[in-house]
């Protein structure tokens, strides 16, 4: 009597299970899909960032070759998800099975990229042109040291020049105290006497008075709609037209009047030493007020210098060594009025180095094959990853997508 109960009501259980295995089957699915969305976000940000990553280190590649770039973007994302689901009982009691039952369920999914080549006059611009004072400065607020970015970036700040990137084997001229210049910004800044930054300000962009006469309703009320004001000058001799902006503004703060660094950089940018703010601005439409002019390099300017960090050297030769830190570096700019590339290799290897090998690497944070030899940057060189990430950065901010290409991540859902 106790065995007919027994198998009974195990039976009834066990069937009881089966016959509601698909609702929890259908449950299970549920919650794979949501989890499987999350999975497949994070997958494929993963994927993107990786390909991107890959395209910027084979064109650093190219040009160290003097070869031609070549530019994708990512227009789709798709992910194929199949899933699947099992129900089994097992158990035995005599011969009959009866005693339990259980489900499985998993998933698998294919990852597809589309791309498609950039090329035309809206991407030569964007690589050719000068990078904004504004990319500058959000780099700097992105937390990159300033120094490396005048050093990367930088033609002439106020009247010290910089070095010619284009010259690649031969000699190139350097104002001297262009290194001394970006030896004392990075020296300020880790002591956190100036800074680079966005700030709101109000901008006088007419030199000479505008007369009385040409302030008219039609004039104020045009200047209203593009937020800005026709305001009469303190003297009475006309008015300014006057309107808030972002500008990228250096600041030197309480303390610098009497460092000896901070007067000797103030001397060197000729501006007022002591407390106070200065408006950063190209060469071309300078502002009233206080401030300093910058002339920038383009982009491909900047990808072309970074290709000297690339090791061009015989395969079996040993592995580039950075010899200095990047303070030492840049210090040492200075020594010669002329320099040969090779110096200038050098310098630039004490914040980026691509090395090179036969065999694809095992400790590498991103790598390319070029040519039939692998490229790639070292998982634990934390300089040279930061120089990367840094014109990574400098990349999006300069090269704007299309908007019929922005990509669209596609996933199904089951």
């Amino acid at each position: 009597m106790y065995l007919a109960t027994h198998l009974h009501s195990s039976a009834r259980a066990t069937l009881a299970a089966l016959a509601s295995s698909p609702l929890l089957l259908a449950g299970g699915c549920s919650q794979m899909a949501a989890q499987q969305l999350e999975n497949d976000h994070a997958a494929f940000n993963t994927a993107v960032a990786d390909a991107m990553d890959r395209q910027m280190l084979l064109n650093l590649v190219r040009l160290a070759h003097d070869e031609p770039t070549q530019w994708v973007s990512v227009t789709q994302i798709n992910t194929s998800t199949t899933y699947r689901a099992d129900v089994s009982s097992d158990a035995s009691f005599q011969g009959i099975a009866f005693e339990g039952a259980r489900a499985g369920a998993g998933f698998s999914y294919t990852p597809t990229l589309t791309f498609v080549p950039r090329q035309g006059e809206q991407l030569a611009n964007e690589m050719m042109a000068p990078i904004p004072i504004q990319s500058i400065e959000n780099l700097v607020s992105a937390g990159y040291p300033l120094s490396w970015i005048l050093f990367l970036g930088c033609e002439r700040i106020q009247g010290v020049e910089s070095f010619d990137v284009n010259v690649r084997d031969s000699v190139s001229t350097l104002d001297r105290e262009f290194a001394r210049t970006i030896a004392l910004f990075g020296d300020l800044q880790r002591r956190g006497l100036i800074s680079l930054s966005l700030v709101q300000k109000p901008i006088t962009w007419n030199w000479a008075p505008i007369p009385k006469e040409s302030v008219t309703l039609t004039a104020v009320m045009s200047a209203r709609a593009d937020g800005s004001v026709l305001t009469p000058r303190p003297d009475g001799a006309g008015y300014d037209f006057v309107s808030v902006e972002r500008v990228p503004v250096f600041t030197l703060y309480d303390g610098t009047e009497a460092d000896p660094a901070a007067l000797e950089l103030c001397e060197i940018l000729d501006i007022r030493p002591g407390a106070g703010d200065w408006k950063l601005v190209g060469l071309e439409g300078a502002v009233q007020g206080d401030f300093m002019t910058a002339r920038t390099r383009s982009l491909m300017a900047v990808l072309r210098l970074l290709s000297l960090g690339v090791d061009r050297a015989d395969i079996e030769s040993p592995r580039p060594v950075r010899a200095k830190t990047a303070t030492e570096a840049f210090a040492s700019l200075g020594d010669d009025e002329k320099f040969s590339a090779d110096e200038l290799r050098s310098v630039l290897r004490s914040v980026f180095v691509v090395e090179r090998s036969r065999s694809a690497p095992a400790n590498a944070a991103v790598s390319v094959l070029h040519d039939g030899s692998w490229y790639w940057i070292r998982e634990d060189d934390r300089m040279t990853k930061q120089t990367f990430a840094l014109i990574r950065d400098l990349f999006d901010l300069q090269v704007k997508p299309l908007t019929s290409m922005r990509p669209v991540l596609t996933i199904p859902v089951r």
